[in-house]
């Protein structure tokens, strides 16, 4: 699967749909060489204190999921970054890699976070096994913070399990910190609550010390006030999903020229988003030319440029996946937007919004009457097409217990009509189901 897509994503790029919808996902081939290609030494610019933890972290971290070249997360550190956030849902794969790394590196001087989802019949026991082997696997004595994964309702952060779990951690002195990372609730199991709900109450808890959640420039409404409050508790932060576009353009652009080349016959929808993707490119090619933008890569760098501006977030997560992105990502650190940055972001907010949904929103969720997880779906999706992990978003989407979009097709479409946003939700479904689902 992924040489195809790979393959696929070569032949858009090199393509006349290519133009500007490929700039908004990163290259996913690692190069066969280990050298990074920069005639300036790399370096982080600017570093933040994660709230109440004291530490300086870089204002870039590193989430390694995808890292597959132990030289390529040894780069990442070399040039400053000291903040990895890491999962159990991850692999066991990814904690040997960063072990492999950081046994060359002053332990203290790096910021190493790991999460696990806890579920309603997980035990103290249960959890104290699996992080002493997250510990093993890492090759270190102890994790600067635990977090609740992809929590989706406030009575899990009581789960007295997770907390009885991480004050012996504490005591053995493997652990220093716990906290929370947030999606929104799963509609099939919490309907009433938001990332700000849940994220929110974790902060009123006052047991946790690190707080990740979705913040880009589209989507700020709920960030905006969950850092506030975060910063007035001295919690730390950290933010995912700052891309808000994630690759939607070039996931729908392949599938568009996957069925052409196959003689299949193009969907409607997928026809008529395409043209409108066309046009968008024209006009954003056209605005990029007349404020003499420097390249392509103006929007991506301007979304970080974005999210790097927020003081009160103290790190910015990228999923890192090769040099080519080192490069990209790490010349970023302590700038600024600029005049022309925002402008174009203004431009792409009201011209694209409707082609994304909103991570960790769900307002739309409760309208539909197949209870369908909407927004939990998208992010797959995103998992699928932005950050090039195929395999874990086909197994987490086949994981759910509802994921049968046939009848979101012909739908006189509830989600839409509920949505603040005006997001084309059909649609957006339509290319998850094209790319998650196995029978398609």
């Amino acid at each position: 699967m992924k040489t195809k897509i790979s393959d696929r994503r070569e032949f858009i790029k090199n393509s006349s749909l290519g133009i500007l919808g490929a700039t908004l996902i990163n290259n996913n081939i690692v190069p066969d060489n280990h050298t990074i290609h920069n005639q300036d030494p790399l370096s982080i610019k600017a570093y933040r204190k994660l709230g109440r933890t004291g530490f300086n972290i870089s204002d870039i971290g590193c989430g390694p999921a995808v890292i597959t070249h132990d030289k390529v997360l040894k780069a990442i550190l070399d040039a400053g970054v000291n903040y990895i956030d890491s999962a159990i849902a991850y692999g066991e794969k990814n904690e040997i890699l960063i072990g492999n790394v950081i046994k060359d590196y002053n332990r203290k001087s790096l910021f190493i976070s790991s999460k696990y989802q806890v579920r309603g019949d997980t035990t103290k026991e249960d959890i104290i096994t699996q992080i002493r082997g997250v510990l093993e696997r890492m090759k270190t004595d102890y994790l600067d913070c635990l977090q609740m994964h992809m929590v989706s309702s406030s009575k899990d952060l009581k789960n007295e399990a997770f907390h009885e779990a991480t004050k012996q951690l504490k005591g053995e002195g493997r652990l220093r910190y716990i906290g929370v990372s947030c999606h929104g609730s799963n509609w099939f199991e919490n309907p009433e609550e938001s990332m700000e709900d849940v994220l929110g109450n974790a902060v009123e808890d006052g047991r946790f010390d690190v707080l990740l959640l979705v913040y880009n420039f589209v989507q700020q409404e709920m960030g905006k006030r969950i850092l506030e409050k975060c910063r007035k508790n001295n919690l730390g932060t950290t933010l995912m999903k700052t891309d808000p576009f994630g690759g939607y353009n070039l996931s729908l652009m392949e599938k568009y020229e996957q069925f052409k080349s196959e003689g299949e016959e193009i969907p409607g929808y997928m026809e008529d988003i395409r043209n409108k993707i066309l046009t968008q490119q024209k006009m954003a090619k056209s605005f990029i030319e007349e404020h003499k933008l420097e390249d392509n890569d103006a929007i991506n760098r301007a979304a970080i440029r974005f999210v790097l501006s927020i003081e009160d977030a103290h790190s910015t997560l990228i999923t890192f996946r090769n040099y080519n992105d080192i490069n990209k990502y790490i010349n970023l650190s302590g700038t600024q937007l600029t005049a022309q940055e925002v402008a174009l972001l203004e431009h792409y907010r009201n011209s694209l919004g409707r082609y994304y949904c909103r991570h960790a929103c769900g307002i739309c969720e409760s309208s539909c009457p197949e209870n369908i997880p909407i927004n939990t779906i998208m992010r797959y999706n995103h998992y699928f097409s932005a950050q090039d992990r195929q395999k874990y978003a086909i197994e987490k989407f086949y994981g759910l217990p509802r994921r049968n979009l046939d009848n979101c097709r012909n739908c006189e479409g509830f989600c839409e009509k509920n949505c603040p946003y005006g997001v084309s939700i059909r649609n957006l479904l339509s290319v998850a189901w094209q790319n998650l689902s196995l029978n398609v």
